[in-house]
């Protein structure tokens, strides 16, 4: 280990302080998750310093980090920075330098960004424990066919059925869904409102059920939980909800490195030019295709920054990221795209010396330093030959469906290395070469926003009163 990492968060200051050393190590996904909701309760009206290693649960929790090297202060500033220079010092392996953090100059004008709720939009959020209404009385996740899903695929498609029963009459009910990590981040959420074919009103003793079928994004490893909770649209708060209620445990590939990431179309890795350049070309057997949600369909306008040749970057050298960028399937490049479309990025690189195994890849990041999204052409390459030679382009292709992301300022990092997923040496990382705007956006308070297949509203049949 390079380094001990000592983090602290300045919230609202009152008379409390608390101190927590690594309370996110111990412990099931379900008392993480409170702690987490503590904690951020905590952070409205007192002062908490937290000392962790890890990185999610800082960029999480912090607005302020503090780095500390054998006792010695290296760095201080916002969490993102910090994090990002403590992940440049253990990519280079080396640990003979100070790094000081001080505010740069005012960014550009950048487009407005909604911030407002939408419609139905709850704050999931929110200390809510189960309400006094024992309303809902379950839920299900199952494969398409119906069998009960104990174990789901990256990208596999499930069905999520609650069901409930009306203790009293209903105003035209709504039914919400969230998929928490261990940190209580809310990976996904959605709800049914404005579902057509709902009722104006669920008279008492009525039972009816709400049906999501949509496909899951490729999510680290690690346990998730869901939570349901049972809405009216004249009420902010719910009528009943049950958290942490159903536990996921999902067990992933290693080369995915963010929050949720997405299932790709197509990946390419090309070395050298013209005639002589070699294709090596991965694609699933049975692509899934793009899933069109017309609910949200339009209304996710992304703006697409140039790529910033002088971006930070970090590295051994021997190679060298040129350019990145986002193109449609024509060939076009976007500078303004919409989420949900089908997109590829595309990333360009030059050898400088020989590279034996040279893995092009990205991650895309939000503007807290989150890790939302990553992948690389490891999978596509590994056992190809692959070797660059000095002065030869290298060239990465990634097609994929452009998740839906709520607003706000993202950046895509491309980066070069050299040898496998476990075992490499970085070439030229580059943060902050791609930078993109979502102006506006149907979703929010989630990492991503995943389109549905289907929602559909059941009631049941009323029951004949008795003669």
């Amino acid at each position: 280990m390079y380094a001990r990492l000592a983090f602290s968060v300045c919230a609202h200051v009152d008379a409390d302080i608390l101190v927590i050393d690594e309370i996110l190590s111990v412990g099931d996904a379900g008392f993480q998750q409170r702690c987490m909701r503590f904690l951020h309760a905590f952070r409205r009206r007192g002062t908490l310093l937290f000392v962790s290693h890890d990185e999610g649960a800082v960029l999480s929790l912090c607005d302020h980090a503090l780095w500390l090297h054998e006792g010695q202060p290296w760095a201080a500033g916002a969490s993102k920075d910090v994090c990002a220079h403590y992940r440049a010092m253990v990519s280079r392996g080396d640990d003979d330098a100070t790094f000081t953090i001080t505010p740069g100059a005012a960014p550009a004008a950048k487009p407005s960004v909604a911030a407002s709720l939408k419609p139905f939009d709850f704050d999931l959020d929110a200390s809510w424990e189960r309400g006094g209404e024992p309303i809902i009385e379950g839920a299900t996740l199952s494969h398409p066919d119906g069998r009960l899903a104990d174990a789901v695929d990256g990208d596999g498609e499930v069905v999520l059925r609650v069901e409930a029963c009306a203790s009293r009459a209903l105003e035209a009910p709504i039914v919400a869904f969230v998929l928490r990590n261990r940190l209580g981040q809310a990976i996904l959420r959605d709800n049914s409102a404005g579902l057509p074919g709902v009722p104006a009103w669920v008279e008492p003793n009525r039972r009816f059920g709400v049906r999501f079928r949509f496909r899951l994004p490729h999510l680290t490893t690690g346990d998730y939980s869901v939570e349901i909770w049972l809405f009216e649209p004249s009420f902010k708060e719910p009528v009943d909800g049950l958290r942490d209620f159903m536990s996921v445990r999902v067990n992933s590939l290693p080369h995915f490195g963010g929050l949720a990431n997405v299932a790709l179309r197509e990946q390419e890795l090309t070395i050298g030019d013209g005639p002589a350049a070699r294709n090596i070309i991965a694609r699933p057997k049975d692509p899934a295709p793009s899933v069109e949600d017309p609910r949200w369909q339009g209304k996710n306008p992304i703006a697409v920054l140039p790529f910033n040749s002088r971006a930070p970057a970090h590295g051994h050298g021997g190679g060298k990221i040129e350019h990145a960028g986002l193109f449609r399937p024509d060939g076009s490049a976007a500078d303004a795209i919409q989420g949900g479309e089908e997109i590829e990025l595309r990333i360009r690189a030059r050898a400088e010396r020989t590279v034996a195994a040279p893995i092009l890849g990205f991650i895309l990041r939000n503007s807290l330093g989150q890790n939302v999204w990553g992948d690389n052409t490891f999978v596509a390459s590994q056992d190809a030959d692959r070797t660059a030679q000095a002065g030869e382009t290298l060239t990465a292709r990634f097609r994929f469906q452009m998740p839906y992301l709520p607003a706000g300022e993202y950046a895509f990092a491309p980066s070069i290395i050299d040898g496998t997923q476990s075992d490499h040496v970085h070439l030229h990382w580059m943060e902050e070469a791609l930078i993109l705007h979502v102006t506006d956006s149907p979703v929010s308070r989630s990492v991503v926003g995943v389109p549905m297949l289907e929602i559909r509203f059941d009631l049941a049949p009323a029951q004949a009163s008795a003669a």
